[in-house]
């Protein structure tokens, strides 16, 4: 979700600000019946990234969702980006792969490991072991109509 959220406009302006072209987005990539309903269109499609935006839009819009703590006011209430929200979701993305691939690489069988994660095989090499820690940093802003460019569907 962040690369295609990062992805830059065809004039080469903007990036990472929370702008997602909506069509596609509830579309499953493995499910052929909605692939051949909806088609790829190609440039700027994000078929399937709607469990990843839908969850993350509700902790953006209300002060207590289901996952994390009540806040009091919700973080568009108090000013935050969602642009701010969706990179810091995908450091703890990142870190939470790395460190599910290390538990993996220990034990395939621990009950943290979601059966299908792919490893390599189990040695020296296989744990991810990053030169430096990731640095969240915040300022991000919103596309000025992200209204328009995030929204729940309906249908």
């Amino acid at each position: 979700m962040a690369f295609h959220n990062c992805l830059r406009y065809a004039d080469g302006t903007e990036g990472c600000d929370s702008c997602l072209n909506w069509d596609g987005v509830e579309t499953a990539l493995d499910d052929p019946a909605q692939l051949k309903r909806y088609g790829d269109v190609h440039q700027t499609n994000n078929n399937g990234l709607g469990p990843l935006v839908i969850p993350l839009e509700d902790i953006y819009r209300t002060a207590c969702s289901n996952g994390p703590p009540c806040l009091g006011q919700s973080l568009f209430d108090s000013g935050k980006s969602r642009a701010d929200l969706w990179a810091f979701a995908a450091i703890v993305a990142v870190e939470y792969g790395m460190e599910t691939n290390n538990v993996a690489c220990n034990n395939t069988l621990d009950s943290r490991v979601i059966p299908q994660t792919c490893v390599q095989e189990p040695g020296p090499d296989c744990k991810i072991q990053p030169l430096q820690t990731f640095q969240f940093l915040f300022g991000r802003v919103d596309w000025i109509g992200n209204d328009v460019c995030i929204q729940n569907k309906q249908d």
